[in-house]
């Protein structure tokens, strides 16, 4: 039956942290599938990080975003998950975007509260043109679109030591470091190297009119 076949899968990934990542999401798309008890999925996101699960569903799932058993998550994780949530799928296709609508009902405010998150995602490809920095540029053009410019500009000042926080909360230790492992895990994304973050922050600085890190400190202050 699927009893033993679920103990098995959850022995496996308290092993290893790289089965880990990816049996948790299979176990839930297991529970759902044959409509077993919810419980068992709040007892799998009690063990693993809300982004890895959000990730996983983005990018592997069938399901929708209505789909999922968002109750289960502890009450105080709703505005983490919701804020990877919304940048994931807004920054991501249409069919994804639109997604949306079934949890945030007002997409406007839901981009200024989330702007810092966005931009974490935006400005290092925009910065260093590496991947999809033209689909990047598009996503920018279209926050700007539904906010205003002029609400936008406003943002990116008021928001900036946020900005800031969010784009080092993405810094990932790669082939560089000598404790490097290739089978590690897929990161929680966006990751970025400390290159292509200094390379952000010098970009940074000119958007904003600024010569130095400092300078561009006090500015988002004031």
């Amino acid at each position: 039956t699927w009893k033993p076949s679920i103990l098995l899968l959850y022995y496996l990934s308290n092993i290893s942290e790289y089965l880990l990542r990816q049996i948790s999401f299979h176990l839930i798309e297991f529970v759902l599938k044959n409509q077993l008890s919810k419980h068992i999925i709040k007892h799998i996101l009690q063990n693993i990080p809300i982004e890895l699960i959000i990730q996983y569903w983005h990018k592997q799932s069938l399901y929708k975003l209505k789909d999922f058993p968002w109750e289960y998550f502890n009450s105080n994780s709703i505005e983490q998950y919701h804020s990877y949530l919304f940048s994931t799928y807004f920054l991501s296709s249409l069919t994804h975007r639109q997604q949306l609508d079934s949890i945030f009902h007002n997409i406007k405010s839901s981009l200024i509260d989330y702007f810092p998150q966005l931009q974490a995602y935006i400005l290092p490809l925009l910065a260093n043109k590496i991947d999809d920095y033209k689909q990047a540029e598009e996503h920018r053009q279209l926050i700007e679109k539904i906010i205003t410019k002029n609400e936008y500009n406003r943002l990116m000042k008021q928001k900036l030591t946020m900005i800031i926080l969010h784009l080092l909360l993405t810094y990932l230790n790669n082939e560089e470091n000598e404790f490097y492992d290739k089978w590690l895990p897929e990161p929680i994304l966006p990751a970025y190297t400390w290159s292509i973050l200094r390379n952000t922050f010098d970009y940074i600085k000119q958007i904003m009119n600024t010569k130095t890190f400092s300078e561009l400190l006090i500015k988002s202050a004031v």
